[in-house]
């Protein structure tokens, strides 16, 4: 999972029309991993009931939107590909 963060954060440095296609794709997972976390803590699940659990999903959830957040505009540029703008 790492090697595939790093190839997508050099698609970012770029910077690559791709790389924000990625970056967009790990804020959707970001907060499809938070959810689905929250739902097997609210059907009981222990394991996701420790502090450090629920500080680590708070953070993903987060981290995913503002990504999103920085992500689409620059996907939504039609200068993108131009862009030197570096979200990281």
């Amino acid at each position: 999972m790492f090697g595939i963060v790093i190839f997508g954060w050099l698609q970012l440095l770029k910077p690559k029309r791709s790389g924000y296609w990625f970056s967009l794709l790990l804020a959707i997972a970001g907060v499809f991993a938070f959810s689905i976390h929250m739902y097997f803590m609210l059907t009981g699940h222990p394991e996701f009931t420790l502090l450090g659990s629920e500080l680590l999903l708070g953070m993903i959830l987060l981290v995913s939107i503002a990504q999103a957040v920085l992500t689409v505009p620059a996907l939504t540029n039609k200068n993108s590909k131009s862009n030197k703008t570096r979200l990281v």
